[in-house]
């Protein structure tokens, strides 16, 4: 505590001028978004500037597994897919962060300089479960979306991981969500950064997924999967039915390409929060409750997914049972069991049968999934359960590795405390902070200031299980819960000595009724380098 005084104390007196840095801000309504997007800078100045870091919107909130930026001299137009033209100027992973309109910085050191009246591409993106947030243009390409008396953003095209289809060509154009923090090329020596670090507590969540990016990837072949309702949500675990070939008495359903269709049911359904006695089965490996259905969208997305208007079961993938001499897509009931069979039905644009099955048993709600054969054609696969309604996002999840051991499925969403970084710790500022979800139980809050990481993730030693602490319990500062939100600032006195030192901060609320021994839940930490821009 004593080196944390000192130091700011030492700072405070010295006064000493730092270089002035700007930020540009594009929209942040959102809207729409992909893995990346890409985007260009145009130095409108007669100087130098250097682009130090971005901030960014994200559509999901799941953490990060793998952040990076890529950089090009001139426009991304024409490069888009084309990875040899770019340059990775920086990564970052498990990158914790909110949602738009949220605006989290990244914790990536760009440095890029650009000349005066020079063009410089950017292209912003994260893995395949990352959902970058911008807005769909109007015949928009290429139109300024920010700017400033020195530079000006301009609208680009959306991105799949990595390098992969875009989004926005030939003119609509997509509308980057974020902010260019930037100085002067003669300016600034240390960029402020942040970097989240470890994961708050305690979440649940009502959907989980494996996104298999490619087809290729899928290795869930020759298994299965039970989901046995306990009344409120699911218990997952290997499969404990086995796959039952369609009679032939059973129905072919009459569905084309991308389509869906309606089967009854001749006892009511139970699942999470209702009962069905139709569902709606899409030839892309979706079953959902009611008529309504969720469409017939033949490409997974894992926002499309979370969003959905109904609860669904998820096998999702782009097939066609109308190719010739494809299977089809089969229905009966036998026992009070629903089976809806994949019987080797073609993925899109190809002539290589998948099989696999799903079960429902009206007697009890659970559902099964029992995939046999599958040719690993075609485009990838989702693979899931998800209420129907807005849901969070649980992050991606590997089921051959983690059914073994089960896992449940909550009625609802309880997202973890989590603490993001507003601002950076630049010299003569305040660094900004903000801790989110605090429950409705919430009775008090600590914001703990450290000069360590003590790098412990789990504190179940004090009754906290799954709940870490990254900062050294130096400085705390005690308020009263109001809200599901809190904010708090430290002011960065304006002094060269203070340049690279790391400061470290998380939160901790307290609850009545308590959720576990120790009575509090925390935040992921954030770990605040101090720079002069």
């Amino acid at each position: 505590m004593r080196i944390f005084f000192s130091l700011l104390a030492f700072a405070s007196l010295t006064g000493l001028a730092t270089a002035q840095c700007f930020s540009v801000t594009t929209t942040t309504v959102a809207g729409n978004g992909q893995n990346g997007t890409m985007f260009d800078i145009v130095n409108t100045s007669t100087s130098a500037i250097t682009i130090g870091s971005f901030d960014q919107c994200f559509l999901n909130a799941n953490p990060v597994v793998t952040f990076q930026i890529y950089t090009k001299p001139g426009t991304w137009n024409g490069s888009e897919a084309n990875p040899a033209a770019w340059t990775l100027v920086g990564s970052t992973t498990n990158l914790a962060h909110g949602i738009a309109p949220a605006l989290d910085p990244l914790p990536i050191t760009v440095n890029v300089t650009i000349a005066p009246g020079a063009t410089q591409g950017f292209y912003l993106t994260g893995d395949t479960g990352t959902t970058v947030a911008y807005t769909t243009g109007v015949n928009q390409l290429g139109t300024v979306i920010g700017s400033d008396a020195s530079l000006q953003v301009t609208a680009g095209v959306g991105k799949s991981y990595p390098f992969g289809t875009t989004f926005g060509l030939p003119t609509a154009g997509r509308l980057w969500n974020g902010r260019v923090n930037y100085c002067p090329a003669t300016g600034g020596t240390v960029l402020a950064t942040n970097t989240s670090l470890g994961a708050g507590c305690l979440a649940s969540y009502a959907s989980f997924y494996e996104n298999f990016a490619t087809s290729a990837a899928f290795d869930l072949a020759n298994s299965s999967m039970s989901l046995l309702f306990n009344g409120a949500g699911y218990v997952a675990l290997p499969g404990i039915t086995t796959y039952v070939p369609p009679s032939t008495s059973a129905t072919s359903l009459v569905l084309s390409d991308d389509s869906q269709t309606t089967v009854a049911l001749t006892s009511p359904f139970p699942y999470v929060g209702g009962t069905t006695t139709a569902m709606s089965v899409c030839s892309n490996g979706y079953v959902s409750v009611n008529a309504a259905g969720n469409g017939t969208a033949f490409t997974p997305a894992v926002a499309a997914f979370l969003n959905a208007a109904n609860t669904g079961w998820w096998m999702w993938h782009d097939y066609n049972p109308a190719i010739a001499g494809s299977g089809q897509v089969k229905f009966e009931e036998i026992g009070g069991i629903a089976y809806i069979t994949w019987d080797g039905v073609y993925s899109y644009a190809t002539t290589v049968p998948d099989t696999f099955q799903m079960q429902f048993d009206t007697a009890n709600g659970n559902v099964h999934i029992v995939w046999g054969a599958m040719s690993l054609a075609g485009n990838g696969f989702l693979v899931g359960y998800s209420p129907g309604g807005v849901s969070a996002d649980p992050g991606n999840r590997d089921l051959s590795a983690t059914l073994p051991a089960t896992f449940t499925i909550d009625p609802s969403d309880i997202l973890p405390l989590t603490l993001a970084a507003t601002s950076r710790p630049v010299t003569n500022t305040s660094w900004n902070l903000t801790t989110s979800n605090i429950p409705t139980t919430g009775v008090l809050g600590v914001d703990i200031y450290g000069v360590s990481d003590p790098g412990i993730n789990d504190l179940f030693f004090l009754g906290a299980p799954g709940c870490g602490l990254r900062a050294s319990l130096d400085v705390m500062n005690a308020w009263l819960s109001a809200g599901t939100t809190h904010t708090y600032s430290l002011p960065i006195p304006n002094s060269p000595a203070l340049l690279n030192f790391n400061l470290y901060t998380t939160s901790a609320v307290f609850q009545a009724p308590p959720v576990n021994a120790f009575g509090a839940i925390t935040s992921n930490g954030i770990q605040g380098m101090i720079g002069d821009f």
